[in-house]
């Protein structure tokens, strides 16, 4: 059984996950922005390369906004879910030199079947002007109504002006995942694990 455990325990490790299924179109953006949208910003750009996050293909989607109010705004994509599910929510992000922007966040908005909007859920964090890729990471229950959910990966605009605030973002990922991994050690916490032997 330990033994059996042990191979379970690496096959996992090798692979990322059991039965993660992205419900994004065109998450990695390595060679265009196509199946998104950005109705309310003043771009949106497929990158070439930009010192893409580890393991990642080539490009990246950068988002602008020069209305400039400290605000979020960003491009979205609409698609399918189911009520009550717990979904990961993840993506890569940076704020290139030049920018004005503060910082990128990404949200996802959920919608019954009559289109209603009934709440939304964001990932927040912040970065410097020019800083390295950062990584987002969190959990999310689509509220028992929800068919149809919308994400907006976005850039945190700078209080005033009309310089552009820039974001780039990569890699993204919403879908169901395996819960037996679900803590990577980043935070440096060990809260899900235990060394206990059934």
């Amino acid at each position: 059984m330990t033994r059996w455990l042990a191979t379970f325990c690496v096959a996992i490790l090798a692979t990322g996950s059991l039965a993660a299924q992205n419900l994004l179109l065109n998450p990695s953006f390595d060679s265009d922005v196509t199946d998104w949208s950005a109705p309310y910003i003043d771009r949106m750009d497929w990158i070439a390369s930009d010192g893409n996050p580890a393991g990642s293909g080539p490009g990246c989607m950068e988002i602008a906004y020069t209305n400039n109010s400290g605000g979020s705004n960003g491009a979205m994509q609409y698609f399918d879910v189911v009520g009550g599910t717990t979904y990961q929510l993840s993506g890569w992000a940076k704020v290139p030199a030049g920018s004005v922007a503060w910082g990128a966040d990404m949200w996802v908005d959920y919608y019954d079947a009559s289109d209603v909007y009934l709440e939304s859920s964001d990932t927040l964090f912040m970065m410097t002007q020019d800083g390295p890729w950062e990584q987002v990471s969190e959990f999310t229950t689509a509220p028992a109504a929800a068919v149809r959910a919308r994400l907006r990966p976005s850039v945190l605009t700078a209080s005033s002006g009309t310089d552009e605030s820039i974001a780039r973002w990569d890699d993204l990922f919403f879908g169901t995942s395996s819960a037996i991994f679900v803590d990577d050690f980043e935070s440096g916490g060990t809260s899900r694990w235990t060394a206990a032997v059934p």
